[in-house]
């Protein structure tokens, strides 16, 4: 029996290692992959972005009949495409606020359109780099060169020092850091954010400090804003209320409070936007995101 283990432990290490290995492939595929189908049917929605305007078109001339159930549709006459249709709507809204809707998605779509490809490129790569990992793990002969490239892929259990103190994703091409307390949001301040860095917090309430990290000659899509100002009212005591103010301001225009609190800082030349949000939206955001913790291989 020792002379048998002696014989086959090199194999037995090689097995245990890549049965490790498929894994971690099958956990992070199904990561990827569900990004990926997310992406791609936002991606098809957002193709229709010129249909969201035509419909916000039709509801603003106001002749349409609603039909009300479940849902409510208004029954409308399609002028660009000559037939009658249903559009969803909301019944306690009336038309001009209807086709608002339809104006925002179409303005949300043309603007989300190119970066949402991008992602999908993004992952598609991270797919094919994925494959290429496992295969190299499946043709490797040495347990100890295995084992080597499992523990630099990071493992559950990896000590590995984040790279920011707090937690952080990237939505859409964007790093959006979260400061959960007044030393965070003090590490924040002092070591990870610019004068150019945007900055949010939920108004009146006590809560987290959000940063949209900027990007040289690129303004922040709004949508990333009002993603970045949900988290900010998520993060709060305003959570409870599903919405609340947030005001906003570049990190140029803090202000340390002296002899305050650890982190406190008083904005300047803020401007305040109204934020409403869902569970479901707020899901949403993350699972668009992908953090550092979560390395692909």
């Amino acid at each position: 029996i020792e002379q048998f283990y002696a014989q086959n432990a090199d194999n037995l290490s090689r097995s245990i290692l890549l049965a490790q290995a498929h894994d971690r492939y099958e956990r992070k595929k199904l990561s990827i992959e569900t990004r990926l189908n997310h992406l791609v049917s936002k991606q098809n929605e957002y193709e229709q972005a010129e249909r969201f305007r035509q419909l916000g078109d039709i509801l603003l001339a106001g002749y349409y009949t609603e039909i009300q159930g479940k849902k409510a549709f208004a029954r409308a006459y399609d002028y660009y495409d000559n037939k009658e249709i249903l559009i969803e709507i909301n019944q306690n809204l009336n038309p001009a606020k209807n086709a608002g809707i339809y104006y925002e998605k179409y303005r949300k779509a043309k603007s989300s359109l190119e970066e949402i490809r991008s992602e999908i490129q993004h992952w598609q790569k991270s797919l094919n780099q994925l494959d290429t990992w496992l295969h190299r793990l499946e043709n490797e002969t040495n347990p100890l060169i295995i084992a080597k490239i499992l523990r630099k892929g990071g493992t559950a259990r990896s000590k590995e020092k984040p790279a920011f103190p707090c937690q952080y994703l990237d939505f859409r091409g964007w790093r959006i850091l979260i400061g959960r307390s007044g030393k965070e949001n003090e590490d924040i301040l002092r070591h990870f954010v610019r004068g150019s860095d945007l900055w949010l917090h939920a108004r009146d309430y006590a809560g987290s400090y959000v940063f949209i990290k900027a990007k040289k000659n690129k303004s922040i899509p709004p949508e990333v804003i009002q993603s970045a100002a949900k988290l900010a009212i998520y993060y709060s005591k305003a959570r409870k209320n599903g919405g609340g103010d947030v005001h906003t301001t570049f990190v140029k225009n803090l202000r340390k409070v002296k002899d305050g609190p650890i982190g406190l800082v008083i904005p300047y030349l803020e401007k305040n936007l109204y934020i409403t949000f869902t569970e479901a939206e707020v899901r949403e955001i993350f699972q668009e995101y992908q953090t550092k913790e979560e390395n692909l291989i």
